[in-house]
């Protein structure tokens, strides 16, 4: 079972990939400047340990190039265990020379969320690792309360180095999870668009359209209020495909559903119902103005040639038209207008029909 990689068992995925790598380089940014300000700390209490601070902290120059998105994942993995071995020696190490005035490695703390949200480990090597760490966190603690505290350290320096060794894990952790939370919520977002979207088009799919026609229904049924639905379907369409390709016929489809967005109203839907065929839903309309913006929409996009892989189209659509009824369910009003539409086809294309009163029979 591969622990590390792209044939590990973690969700890898781009998005987690360059996430991780950016959480990873700003971290190690952030240690090169604590270790700066620990160096700092114990240069003016004349404290040894100055150098050691600072050594990490130049180390970090080199690796902070080495985890940059453009390495290979091998340089990035040795880079990050290296700089977490460094990190928990030098963690340790300071820890034990000044014991729990100043619990030094609380610091370490902040490597917990590192290795969770890594997407190149498997959860069995996260857990391995997390358990790992946190028995070795147990055990130097106990090591750490049982060695002397430095009598370098005056209670002032000692409190203030104490809360930030408190605080500084704390921080970089609700960072961590307030980022990824962040992530999460944008990503469902984008989720939810896609699967409410239709790619070619970017306008709703069916399966959005159905959620704003339950709630337009609702909304005319409480103040008898028309609602109208206009079925639309490229004429000759196969003709298109077949002359010119579907590359070009893909373009017909995304300008065609351009302008009939540009051509109704804000609160008006437009929808890809399928192949080439889009729906219209017009709320506060009845029959008459239904027809009348059928109509217009029809007649503007025969009279507007369109550009595509230079090529000049003239493209012409039928519609049909259907107004809710009383008690009528949305596929009842939708085969109606169907009906109207392919009544249209038959009577010659470029035309606008309006459905039958009634049901027709299937």
């Amino acid at each position: 079972m591969k622990f590390f990689g792209p044939e590990a068992e973690g969700e890898d995925t781009e998005t987690i990939r360059t996430t991780f790598r950016l959480v990873v380089q700003r971290s190690t940014f952030l240690i090169a400047a604590v270790c700066l300000f620990d160096s700092a700390m114990f240069y003016s209490i004349g404290d040894e340990q100055w150098w050691w601070c600072l050594s990490v902290s130049l180390a970090c120059l080199p690796a902070y190039y080495f985890v940059d998105l453009k390495r290979s994942f091998p340089v990035f993995l040795v880079t990050v265990l290296l700089i977490i071995a460094v990190i928990i020696w030098y963690g340790t190490h300071v820890a034990l020379r000044f014991g729990s005035g100043i619990n030094f490695h609380f610091k370490l703390i902040a490597i917990l969320p590192l290795i969770a949200v890594s997407g190149r480990m498997s959860v069995r090597a996260k857990w391995i690792a997390m358990v790992a760490f946190t028995a070795w966190m147990i055990y130097l603690d106990y090591r750490v309360t049982l060695t002397p505290n430095s009598p370098l350290l005056n209670p002032l320096v000692s409190e203030f180095m104490r809360a930030l060794n408190y605080g500084l894990p704390l921080l970089v952790i609700a960072a961590v999870v307030l980022h990824y939370f962040q992530l999460v919520t944008e990503q469902q977002a984008l989720l939810k668009e896609h699967a409410t979207t239709d790619p070619l088009t970017g306008l709703m799919n069916r399966r959005r359209l159905r959620e704003v026609w339950t709630l337009a229904e609702a909304d005319g049924r409480r103040g008898s209020f028309p609602l109208s639905i206009v079925l639309c379907d490229v004429d000759r369409f196969k003709s298109i495909n077949d002359t010119y390709g579907h590359d070009v016929g893909d373009g017909v489809l995304q300008q065609l559903g351009q302008a009939l967005r540009n051509e109704v109203r804000m609160t008006d839907s437009v929808c890809r119902w399928g192949g080439e065929e889009f729906l219209l839903l017009l709320p506060h309309s009845d029959s008459v103005q239904a027809m009348v913006t059928a109509n217009r929409i029809r007649e503007n996009i025969a009279a507007m040639p369109l550009q595509i892989g230079g090529h000049t189209l003239n493209v012409t659509i039928t519609m049909g038209v259907a107004t809710l009824q009383h008690e009528e369910k949305f596929e009842d009003a939708a085969h109606r207008a169907d009906v109207a539409l392919y009544a249209g086809k038959a009577a010659g294309r470029n035309r606008t029909m309006a459905a039958a009163t009634h049901y027709p029979a299937l």
